[in-house]
């Protein structure tokens, strides 16, 4: 994590170009609020992205203190002429002001790969570990049952400024989960 903040990016067609979710970041992703804060927040971002008449749910859930962000894609799977649930996409969340402790990132990352290896489907999975406003993306190496960087170098991004690239990221997500 790099001591001087990216630039600004655009905020025009992301999540950050609503005043709520804007607002919600500014005021709820301070040191002192919760892991379920947390993914209130990153909740209402990702509702831009996944939509509902597109079929996508956003839920949360705390077990055991940890809070977990979950987004399935309901489809119709042609084999069975059924709809079927399929979970594509979870955030771990941690409380803002841990985001320096690198413990926290590694336990993070670990509770998120026990969950993904825990999903039985045959789509792709991936994942983010979330701590305040810092973000770093994974997807699930079935084969191995492994997190792998989605990046490549575990770059961890900063919500509120690099809202353009974390988009772009849903939204491969969202366009490559059924592949």
């Amino acid at each position: 994590m790099s001591e001087q903040p990216p630039e600004q990016q655009e905020k025009a067609g992301t999540y950050m170009g609503l005043y709520v979710v804007e607002w919600l970041i500014e005021n709820c992703l301070v040191p002192g609020e919760t892991e379920a804060e947390t993914a209130r927040v990153w909740s209402t971002s990702l509702l831009e992205t996944f939509c509902r008449p597109d079929g996508y749910t956003i839920h949360w859930t705390v077990e055991n203190g940890k809070a977990n962000l979950i987004t399935t894609h309901v489809v119709l799977d042609t084999r069975h002429g059924e709809y079927e649930e399929k979970i594509f996409f979870v955030i771990q969340c941690k409380a803002p002001g841990l985001e320096r402790q690198s413990s926290v990132w590694h336990e993070a990352a670990e509770n998120l790969r026990e969950y993904l290896g825990g999903i039985t489907s045959d789509n792709r999975k991936f994942g983010a570990v979330a701590i305040g406003k810092l973000v770093r993306f994974y997807e699930f190496d079935e084969a191995a049952g492994s997190l792998v960087n989605f990046d490549g170098d575990g770059t961890v991004y900063q919500m509120d400024l690099q809202c353009q690239t974390i988009t772009e990221k849903f939204i491969h997500f969202r366009e490559h989960h059924l592949i």
